[in-house]
Parts: C-alpha cells; sequence; structure tokens
C-alpha cells in the first residue's frame, strides 16, 4: 500500500529525502513503503499495540522508521514540520475532523502536500458493501442506528466508525484551514488507464470495460463519466485526495 500511495504522490513531488508524517499509521505498512522509497518517515498512532508491530516490521524490513504513540487530533509535533503528510482510512474514526484538519495544516510545511483517503459516504457500491464491514446499508445509517445494527443485531464486538465524511465537507474543513484539493488520485489514475497513460489492471470487471470501451473507441464516455460530479458523488466508493497546503 506505501508504493502505491508513492506512486499517487508522485506527480507532486519526488519522495527522496522528504519528511512525511503517517498520521494513524497502524502496522506500519505504509510507513515502511514510504521510507523505502527515500522518505524520512515519522508513523503515529494512538494504539501502542499496532506501534509495537509497526516496530517490528520496520526491524525486519531493516528500514528505519520513528514510530511513536500519539493522537493524531492532538499532536506534540513541531509547526511546519512535514513535507507530506498520508492520513489513510483515519478521518471516517474520529468525532472531530475539523480538529484533526486544522492539526494537520499546522504540522505542513508551506506548499506540503496532503494524502487523504476515506470511504464515499453515498457511494453506491458503499450502500452495497461497506469497506468496514462489508455490510448493506450501513454507509448511510446514522451512527446510533449503525453501532446498534453492528453490536446487537450482527454480534460484532465494536462499531469503530465515527462517520463517513462525504466530498463537500471534506473540502470545506480543509479549505478554511488553507489546504486544498488538486485532485482525486483514485480519478486520475482511472483516467489515465482510459487513455494509455497507464496499463490497464488485468484482472476485474473494470478492467473488462476498459478494454471492450478501447476497441470500440469509446473510452471517451468513460472518461467523461469518470470526471463527472456524478462519478465522484455516488459511483467511486472512496477517495485518495491529494491536498496542497497555500496558506
Amino acid at each position: 500500500m506505501g508504493h502505491t500511495i508513492a506512486d499517487m504522490l508522485s506527480d507532486y513531488l519526488c519522495l527522496q529525502g522528504k519528511a512525511v508524517l503517517d498520521m494513524g499509521c497502524g502496522d506500519g505498512g505504509i510507513s515502511i513503503g514510504l521510507a523505502e522509497r527515500g522518505a524520512k518517515v515519522v508513523g503515529i498512532d494512538y494504539d501502542s499495540n499496532s506501534i509495537g508491530l509497526a516496530r517490528r516490521k520496520a526491524e525486519e524490513h531493516n528500514i528505519a522508521v520513528d514510530f511513536f504513540v500519539n493522537d493524531a487530533e492532538g499532536t506534540e509535533l513541531a509547526n511546519n514540520s512535514f513535507d507530506v503528510i498520508v492520513c489513510n482510512a483515519v478521518i471516517e474514526h474520529v468525532f472531530h475532523p475539523e480538529r484533526l484538519a486544522g492539526e494537520i495544516a499546522r504540522l505542513l510545511k508551506p506548499g506540503g502536500i496532503l494524502f487523504l483517503d476515506t470511504p464515499n459516504r453515498y457511494s453506491i457500491l458503499q450502500l452495497i458493501s461497506d469497506t468496514h464491514y462489508n455490510l448493506f446499508g450501513i454507509s448511510i445509517m446514522p451512527r446510533w442506528m449503525a453501532a446498534y445494527y453492528i453490536v446487537k443485531i450482527r454480534g460484532i464486538r465494536k462499531y469503530s466508525v465515527a462517520d463517513l465524511r462525504t466530498y463537500e465537507f471534506l473540502k470545506n474543513i480543509f479549505g478554511s484551514k488553507g489546504i486544498v484539493f488538486l485532485a482525486d488520485a483514485n480519478i486520475s489514475n482511472l483516467v489515465k488507464q482510459l487513455t494509455g497513460k497507464m496499463p490497464i489492471p488485468r484482472f476485474g470487471l473494470r478492467s473488462h470495460i476498459i478494454y471492450s470501451l478501447n476497441r470500440l473507441h469509446l473510452s471517451w464516455i468513460l472518461i467523461s463519466f469518470v470526471k463527472s460530479w456524478f462519478y465522484r458523488t455516488f459511483i467511486t466508493s472512496g477517495w485518495s485526495l491529494i491536498g496542497k497546503k497555500v496558506k
């Protein structure tokens, strides 16, 4: 996953020697992948068990990453200290996303890049099978209802999602902190595949659709659809948003 994110960031900067914060690093897989591309990575997570696992994985890979326990909504790190912040599958788990956005803005250097990945609340694909529990309808339920369904009816120990956000909500809270979204890397990569600038995955429904449209010289139809407000709002299951600190 770290190398995939590195590839998505490569259109905006070279990671070699850059100071990168992996916010909500989990078991460290993304941090290690970014460090393998030459970045100087700090990984933080509120869970001490995850940090312990991340440190062991880094040792096994012989990769230097500074992992430590910290709360993403209020870190102990210095202002303007990172060229890149990766916030992958984190913001949907916090109850104060505005605080998280403010902390990211505080830590990013002017001109710094944010990679923000999160599920799309109103995606038809999320409705059919949500990212976290692979269940129908969870994504659009109020949190109390989703938590009741998950814990009381499905018998799952914990419902860990605070709320799935909308694109406009994310755009507004980060914009108010001086971070503007430049692109959705998922959509950009799909357009590159459709225009022949990136290899098409060999398997899956999407690859068959792309191949078929290319053979019929009709890929422009799918390109227009993928770039549309409707696709971004109601189809894509999640965003990999590239943001930039402009003030």
